[in-house]
């Protein structure tokens, strides 16, 4: 069988809001809640987290070990290194590119791309939601096979590839063959944001964990929507 491993970005170091990865909805880390989350993908044989050996990065190893979550410490500026060696270790056939500010992933839109990647490949190098925006900000991925982007690591060293995670792949689609993967309308809603980056960012996600989770630790994408809906976020 096919492995697929997803690789989660995850670094104490953000400018905007940092630390974010850790701070806390329901009494648990955002990362911890977002690991959840992608573990109820049916088609993800491991979830794991691609950090730093940088020493603040030590909290979100001892958060790993202490939840038996898979985690792989390796370079800060070259993130494109790091998740490529994540995936080499953990024997990636098919990579699951996911970053840490997406606490709010989905499940089923990670299911979605995954099936669509096997029945595409190899007419089509990747599959991604992030090019042709329909999703809400914060349920970002892209699947491709782990060779194809091991493959564009020589780049690394010339900036944005290495700090951008497929960036590469994603500016070159004379080389690299793209299926845009859009959002049912039920889930279409491109100007919504549900990605970690600044503070009044947490204080909307902690808000729909702590209202969401409660009820039903696996809330859907729509029950996120329609509870924007009702706080004025969003028109209804």
């Amino acid at each position: 069988m096919t492995r697929v491993i997803a690789t989660i970005e995850a670094r104490m170091g953000s400018s905007r809001l940092p630390g974010k990865v850790l701070k806390e909805a329901v009494g648990k880390p955002m990362l911890l809640l977002m690991v959840e989350r992608a573990r109820r993908a049916r088609y993800i044989d491991e979830v794991v987290v691609a950090t730093t050996t940088n020493e603040k990065d030590e909290a979100i190893a001892s958060l790993c070990s202490k939840h038996n979550i898979a985690y792989f410490r390796g370079s800060e500026e070259n993130v494109l290194e790091r998740v490529v060696e994540t995936g080499r270790h953990y024997q990636a056939e098919v990579s699951v590119l996911l970053t840490g500010d997406c606490p709010l992933i989905d499940p089923y839109v990670i299911d979605q791309h995954i099936c669509a990647f096997f029945a595409a490949y190899p007419h089509v190098d990747y599959v991604a939601n992030c090019e042709v925006r329909s999703y809400p900000h914060g349920l970002d991925l892209m699947v491709l096979s782990w060779k194809t982007l091991a493959q564009t690591v020589d780049f690394a060293s010339t900036k944005p590839f290495g700090e951008h995670v497929g960036w590469y792949i994603r500016r070159h689609p004379e080389r690299y063959r793209r299926l845009d993967i859009i959002a049912p309308p039920g889930l279409s809603n491109p100007f919504f944001r549900i990605t970690l980056d600044y503070q009044e960012d947490y204080d909307h996600i902690k808000a729909i964990f702590e209202t969401l989770y409660p009820q039903n630790p696996q809330f859907t994408t729509v029950d996120i929507l329609n509870y924007a809906q009702q706080q004025g976020w969003i028109d209804s």
